[in-house]
C-alpha cells in the first residue's frame, strides 16, 4: 500500500518536474521569439537607415555629378570661346602686320622713286649745265615771239649773294653767276647757288685786268686757278 503510494508520488513529482520543464522552456522560447523578433526589427530599421542613406548619397552624388558635368561643360565652352577670340586676334594683328608690311613696301617703292626721280632731275641738271661744245650753259631756245631776259651776277660770291638767291627763288629765275676770288670766306655759297639749280661761270681769280690779260700765258695760268 504504501509502496504503490510512494510510487504514485514519485511519478506525481516527475510530471510536475516535467510540467515546470515545459513550462520555463516554453516561457524562454517565447522570450527568444520576442528578443528575435525585436532584433529582426532593429535589424529592418537598420537596413532601412542604411537604404535611405544610400538613395541620399545616390542623390547627393548625382548633384554633384551634374555640377562637375556643368563645370567640365562650361570650361570646354570658355576654352572654346577663348580659343575662336584667341584666333580672331591673332588673324586681326596679322592682317595689321600685313598691312603694315604692305604700307612699308609702298613707301620704300615710293621713295626709291622719288630718289630715282631725282638722280634723273639732277642728271639732266647736271647735263644742261656743264660745258658742252655748241651748247649753251643754263639757257633755253625761246618759243617764237616769246622774251627772254638772261640775268648775270658778276664779281661773287659776297655778302650780297643769298639776298639775291632769295629774290630768285621768290619769282622762280634762274641766273648765271661769274665768280672771282675775291672774296674767299664765301666759297661756300658758290655751292648753294650750283644746288639752287643756277649756272655758274667763271669771271677771273684775280679780277686784275693788268694781270689777267697780260700776255696769253697769264690769262689761262688765271683760269687754271679759278677752275
Amino acid at each position: 500500500m504504501y509502496a504503490k503510494d510512494a510510487g504514485n508520488s514519485d511519478v506525481s513529482n516527475i510530471r510536475k518536474k516535467k510540467s515546470v520543464v515545459y513550462s520555463n522552456a516554453e516561457r524562454l522560447g517565447e522570450r527568444m521569439q520576442q528578443k528575435i523578433k525585436e532584433m529582426l526589427i532593429k535589424i529592418k530599421d537598420v537596413l532601412v537607415s542604411v537604404w535611405h542613406s544610400y538613395k541620399r548619397m545616390r542623390q547627393e552624388n548625382n548633384i554633384y555629378f551634374n555640377i562637375l558635368v556643368g563645370l567640365v561643360f562650361f570650361a570646354i565652352v570658355g576654352t572654346g570661346v577663348c580659343m575662336v577670340a584667341n584666333a580672331r586676334e591673332v588673324a586681326a594683328l596679322r592682317q595689321v602686320e600685313m598691312q603694315k608690311e604692305k604700307e612699308a613696301q609702298e613707301k620704300k617703292k615710293a621713295e626709291e622713286e622719288a630718289k630715282k626721280a631725282e638722280e634723273a632731275a639732277k642728271a639732266e641738271r647736271d647735263k644742261s649745265m656743264s660745258l658742252q661744245p655748241g651748247v649753251a650753259v643754263g639757257t633755253m631756245d625761246p618759243q617764237d615771239d616769246e622774251k627772254v631776259v638772261y640775268l648775270t651776277f658778276d664779281d661773287g660770291p659776297s655778302a650780297n649773294t643769298q639776298r639775291v638767291l632769295d629774290i630768285l627763288d621768290q619769282y622762280d629765275a634762274k641766273a648765271t653767276f661769274f665768280i672771282t676770288a675775291q672774296q674767299p670766306d664765301y666759297f661756300p655759297m658758290i655751292k648753294k647757288v650750283y644746288d639752287e639749280g643756277h649756272t655758274v661761270g667763271l669771271h677771273s681769280y684775280t679780277h686784275e685786268y693788268d694781270q689777267v690779260y697780260a700776255s696769253v700765258d697769264a690769262y689761262f695760268d688765271d683760269l687754271e686757278k679759278i677752275g
